[in-house]
C-alpha cells in the first residue's frame, strides 16, 4: 500500500470483525446533511449571481430554471428527511 492509503477494515472496524454493519450517529448525519446544504446553496448562490449579471445570456437562464426547479425541491426532501414530523 502507498503511504496515503488506509485499509478500510481498519478504520470502520467492528467486534464482529466485519459481520456489523457500520451506523452513523444523528451527529454525523446531521453534519452530512449541512455539508450537502451548504454546497448547494453556493452552487445556488453562484448560478443566481452569474444570471443576474448577465440575464440575456441563455446558458445562465437555462442554469438558473434547472436550479429553480431541481436543486430546491432537492433542499426540501434532504430536510424532511433529515429533520421528520414529529408525529409517528
Amino acid at each position: 500500500m502507498h503511504s496515503g492509503d488506509r485499509n478500510i477494515e481498519d478504520v470502520f472496524a467492528s467486534d464482529d470483525h466485519g459481520k456489523k454493519p457500520v451506523k452513523l450517529g444523528e451527529g454525523d448525519r446531521l453534519k452530512f446533511a449541512q455539508q450537502i446544504l451548504g454546497g448547494l446553496f453556493v452552487v445556488s448562490l453562484l448560478v443566481m449571481g452569474g444570471y443576474a449579471f448577465n440575464p440575456d445570456n441563455k446558458a445562465w437562464a437555462e442554469i438558473f430554471e434547472l436550479i429553480k426547479v431541481g436543486a430546491l425541491p432537492l433542499v426540501t426532501l434532504v430536510i424532511g428527511f433529515y429533520f421528520p414530523s414529529s408525529n409517528r
